[in-house]
């Protein structure tokens, strides 16, 4: 399975049903109590998703994959992150 599916793809790993993958546009990210916060409106992650996180600009810290905790309808926080640089564009994020 690769990292980046794209949206409408299939995913399943071991000993999981298959599921449709998700992308959502990442439109900011910020310093969250040292963790970074991802900023994707309208996302549909749950806190727990295994969620990789691409092309971000600036907070560069921020690309891979990561398991994530859902904090409003339009955030996200990556679990075990440190907010580094200043966030200047782009990204997306992609649950599997």
């Amino acid at each position: 399975m690769s990292a980046y599916q794209g949206q409408g793809a299939h995913s399943q790993q071991q000993g999981q049903r298959w599921r449709k993958t998700y992308t959502v546009a990442i439109t900011g990210a910020a310093n969250s109590g040292g963790l970074i916060q991802i900023t994707a409106n309208g996302h549909k992650f749950q806190t727990g998703n295994n969620v990789t996180i691409a092309a971000v600009g600036g907070t560069t810290e921020a690309n891979g994959n990561w398991v994530i905790t859902r904090t409003g309808g339009n955030t996200f926080t990556l679990n075990g992150s440190t907010f580094t640089n200043a966030y200047t564009s782009g990204g997306t994020a992609v649950r599997h």
